[in-house]
């Protein structure tokens, strides 16, 4: 027979099932409250990464006296601890899609089967959102318009860079006033304390902690975000029994 095309007098007559006042109520609360959880972890994300901050500044900006520095510590240039590495072309319709971020200069904007820098990296903006420093905890696929990282000294974490490149504002530096644009000899040169390997080597030791903690949260978050989304739908729909579900 003829398929019957879908109208708004169908659409009126589709019976769903609503559950009633009491019962939203209680599919809201639960709800709320695994927005409240993935809200706080947010916030100690923050505060945490601020915790961070303070102590790459205690160490290495606030205590520090230019004219009597610690033995082995000089004034040197960004390009001598580490390298800013251009980022490759990768169109839309080339994302296969798999497990890897592809990264622009403002954040993910798909997904590969491939990636160019391993996890606890930097990507740096070039073009558009240029000199936004943003740490990636997993293996990420830089496009062109981003820079990662090259660790030149291999102090076992970039931790000590992410918190420096900051300092720097590398937005400040932008080369191209139509198109915004880092270039990156000119962050390269830029002038900086160089501590002593050890120095910094011992400060990435500390930082991890924080960020452990904070990729932890993350992955709660994540876990949190597809517990949410997969109750919604069955719990409208009384596929999960309410009674079974306690807020904590």
């Amino acid at each position: 027979g003829a398929q019957q095309n879908l109208n708004s007098g169908i659409i009126r007559n589709y019976e769903i099932n609503i559950p009633d006042l009491p019962t939203q109520t209680r599919i809201a609360s639960i709800l709320s409250s695994l927005d409240d959880k993935i809200a706080l972890n947010r916030r100690m994300n923050a505060t945490l990464e601020q915790l961070a901050a303070t102590l790459f500044k205690k160490y290495f900006v606030d205590d520090i006296d230019p004219d009597n520095l610690p033995e082995g510590w000089r004034f040197g240039k960004v390009g001598e601890m580490l390298e800013l590495v251009y980022g490759k072309a990768l169109k839309e319709n080339d994302r296969k899609g798999g497990k890897y971020p592809v990264l622009g200069s403002s954040g993910i904007v798909g997904y590969h089967d491939v990636y160019l820098s391993t996890g606890n990296g930097i990507m740096v903006g070039r073009k558009g959102n240029a000199g936004a420093v943003i740490w990636v905890f997993e293996n990420f696929f830089p496009i062109d318009t981003t820079y990662y990282v090259r660790d030149i000294l291999e102090t076992k974490g970039r931790y000590f860079y992410y918190f420096l490149l900051k300092e720097l504002n590398l937005g400040s530096l932008n080369s191209d006033s139509a198109v915004p644009g880092l270039n990156r000899n000119h962050a390269h040169s830029q002038e900086v304390l160089i501590p002593t390997k050890d120095a910094i080597i011992h400060f990435n030791h500390e930082a991890k902690t924080f960020f452990d903690k904070i990729e932890n949260n993350n992955s709660q978050n994540r876990f949190l975000t597809s517990l949410r989304d997969t109750l919604l739908p069955k719990l409208m729909s009384g596929e999960v029994d309410l009674t079974t579900i306690t807020k904590n």
